[in-house]
């Protein structure tokens, strides 16, 4: 299905359905296991309020369509590199956080952009126009036509991919954004103030490095834009996907015969294209290196390795399903149908000559629940009946739950975190499970009564407890943090080497007024720091919070502040909208939300 059918039937069903977190196809709301594929939905962890209504955790789901892994393959070092996924027509809606019941479901975090890592970039809508912050905190305006219909504003549909989202490149001076947002796509603009050009109208997703730009028109097929020109490339592609540096392209296209084909073209420094060559024939793409020398595909049970648009390998024959699992993983799993049954198998990468290395993990594997960082969560059938695993590269091993039980394990530090009831009828506690090879899949119990799971630091937990509609009391490990936090406000800051550290959150939430107390709290020194009495909802990206306050619910506006290092300053007034963009993440808030960027 292409990305425009895919936007308009999910417009048309979005309301009495979800998707698939596994395979991305569309099921009733109430699934619980995907008809197509057999994978456990990821309603992700929830519990019963004392009212009987389930208190749903923030969604982070996959997209509403397949999406996949980039994978560097890489022979000198033995392996496989897991990067980050590519930018699929539908991969930037990955990471969707709650929406906090607005008319307007309008959190996005996640996607990807090729090119080099752009600049972090904040800023904000305002009376129908686009600002951007300045490094010294100053707000500049670039478009003052950033909506279709200003008007009906609220319920306006915004893109699906979080594409439309400003990228600035400093080495190039390149800025991209957009123009006239509405009804799914977008204007895109390349430049600012006076030099600003249009490159195209109608676009729904796109890809930029540097100056040159790769986008999906609504209805109309995948363009390239470079030099002040654009030229179409196909009308039929199913995705695509830029190199880092913006000299090679892939896309996948979808023949009026049902049949599809793998396709490149180079770009020269200008953002030229060579003439397209066909890569492979009927083939499914399942990720690529950076630089796209080395794309990892599917065909015919087979899973094949194409170097240098031109080498091919065969890795692994009889092949059904492939997880590609974590950033710093080399190895990837598959599965494979045998003994009438499925098993689970390892692909380590490293090889003796030409040989492939495959390993046998488990050969009682159901279906997938969950991957995450090089781990795999799912369902297998065990001597005493169906069971819950948990798997490395290495290992497997049972965790202790009730299988019929929903579960979702969060991976974070060395270990993965799940919600749990002990026995039946008690309340849930929160489990940690070892990842370390030596004590891989040993666990205890991190809180006797926890009912939502928000990261950890050191290898304690934080988490919400008694938690009621929308708010919760706030622990990390055995110590009351603070109490009525509003449970979708709770976000954990990474520092340089990728360890969680603080945590933002919303305290005494008022949910008639929309706003509580922002409070940052370090769990390295265990001291919480108050940073505004009265906000409804902030934005942390790299350091820096954009938060609303003074804000008016019957016109959908607030004050816009910033903080920074012990700081804050109002940037502006009347605000609709913040946003925020770091390297390939971008998230977009309104109202009384929250979220960051790594």
């Amino acid at each position: 299905m292409g990305k425009t059918e895919g936007l308009e039937q999910q417009e048309t069903q979005q309301a009495d359905h979800i998707w698939c977190t596994s395979c991305g196809q569309i099921l009733p709301k109430e699934s619980v296991y995907c008809e197509f594929c057999g994978s456990r939905i990821e309603h992700e962890l929830e519990k019963a309020s004392a009212g009987g209504e389930k208190q749903p955790e923030k969604q982070k789901s996959d997209s509403a369509y397949r999406t996949a892994y980039r994978i560097e393959y890489r022979d000198e070092e033995g392996g496989f590199g897991f990067l980050r996924r590519p930018g699929w027509k539908k991969a930037a809606a990955a990471g969707m956080m709650a929406a906090c019941g607005l008319v307007l479901s309008a959190v996005w975090v996640s996607g990807r952009q090729a090119g080099e890592k752009g600049q972090p970039l904040l800023g904000y809508i305002k009376d129908n126009s686009l600002f951007v912050l300045e490094e010294n905190g100053e707000s500049r305006e670039i478009s003052d036509i950033c909506l279709r219909d200003w008007k009906n504003r609220e319920q306006l549909r915004l893109p699906e991919a979080v594409d439309w989202i400003p990228f600035y490149y400093e080495e190039a001076g390149a800025l991209w954004y957009p123009e006239q947002v509405g009804d799914g796509a977008f204007s895109l603009m390349n430049g600012s103030g006076g030099n600003a050009r249009k490159a195209d109208s109608s676009a729904v997703s796109v890809q930029t490095a540097g100056e040159t730009a790769v986008y999906e028109k609504a209805n109309s097929g995948l363009y390239l834009y470079a030099g002040g020109r654009k030229k179409k490339l196909t009308a039929g592609a199913a995705s695509y996907q830029l190199s880092e540096k913006g000299d090679y392209l892939i896309w996948q296209e979808e023949h009026l015969d049902q049949t599809t084909g793998l396709y490149g073209v180079s770009l020269d420094k200008k953002g030229q294209a060579a003439e397209e060559e066909l890569l492979e024939r009927d083939a499914e793409f399942l990720g690529a290196s950076g630089d796209l020398t080395r794309i990892l595909y599917k065909k015919e049970g087979e899973l094949w390795l194409l170097e240098n648009h031109s080498e091919k390998k065969c890795l692994a024959q009889n092949v059904n399903q492939v997880f590609l699992s974590g950033q710093e993983e080399k190895t990837l799993f598959f599965t494979r149908q045998e003994n009438e049954g499925e098993s689970l198998y390892v692909l380590s990468g490293k090889q003796a000559g030409n040989e492939r290395t495959e390993r046998l993990l488990d050969s009682e594997f159901l279906f997938l629940i969950h991957e995450e960082d090089g781990i795999l969560i799912y369902k297998a059938s065990g001597e005493a009946g169906e069971e819950i695993r948990i798997a490395s590269s290495e290992a497997y091993a049972a965790l202790d739950c009730n299988p019929e039980e929903e579960i979702s394990v969060a991976v974070s530090g060395d270990y993965g975190w799940y919600l749990a009831s002990p026995e039946l009828g008690a309340d849930q506690a929160l489990y940690r499970v070892s990842l370390e090879p030596e004590q891989f899949g040993s666990a205890e119990q991190a809180a006797q009564q926890a009912d939502r799971f928000c990261g950890q630091c050191g290898g304690t937990p934080f988490y919400l407890s008694d938690l009621y509609e929308q708010t919760g009391d706030l622990y990390f490990g055995e110590q009351a943090v603070s109490y009525d936090v509003k449970a979708d406000s709770v976000w954990l800051e990474k520092n340089r080497d990728g360890e969680e550290t603080d945590v933002y959150f919303l305290s005494d939430y008022d949910a008639q007024r929309e706003s509580g107390v922002l409070t940052r709290y370090s769990g390295e020194d265990r001291r919480a720091e108050e940073i505004d009495g009265s906000a409804s909802g902030y934005l942390a990206v790299s350091g820096e919070l954009l938060y609303f306050t003074d804000y008016d619910p019957a016109r959908g506006q607030g004050t816009l502040k910033l903080y920074e290092k012990g700081k804050t300053q109002e940037v502006d007034s009347g605000v609709w909208a913040a946003y925020g963009r770091n390297g390939d993440e971008a998230a977009f808030i309104r109202k009384n939300q929250a979220g960051g960027l790594e």
